[in-house]
């Protein structure tokens, strides 16, 4: 989600992709396109935020994460997170890479 200008992504405490952000805050995550001819790496470091704010604006947005996560803002294993110094490329086959805009 986009919340304070930064692109914000969510978790559980008691994942294991949890512990390895907050021993490794520095992450890059890929996507690919339907055709898989185009990609976009976004790369950043990791700045964990567990306002009540920001866990109510994630179930705001995406109300079916109550189901896995039914005490929605008030569940305490529930975690927010955004980038800092955040950097995004897109690739495509046969073309330059170009720097692109995160939010």
């Amino acid at each position: 989600m986009k919340r304070n200008e930064k692109l914000y992504f969510c978790t559980n405490k008691k994942k294991e992709v949890y512990r390895d952000l907050k021993e490794n805050p520095q992450i890059e995550v890929c996507a690919l396109s339907k055709d898989t001819k185009k990609w976009i790496r976004i790369r950043g470091e990791v700045i964990f935020d567990e306002s009540e704010e920001a866990k109510a604006q994630v179930f705001e947005e995406a109300p079916h994460l109550l189901s896995v996560s039914p005490k929605g803002k008030d569940d305490e294993t529930f975690v927010t997170f955004y980038l800092e110094k955040a950097s995004a490329m897109e690739f495509s086959i046969g073309k330059d890479p170009k720097s692109i805009p995160i939010l």
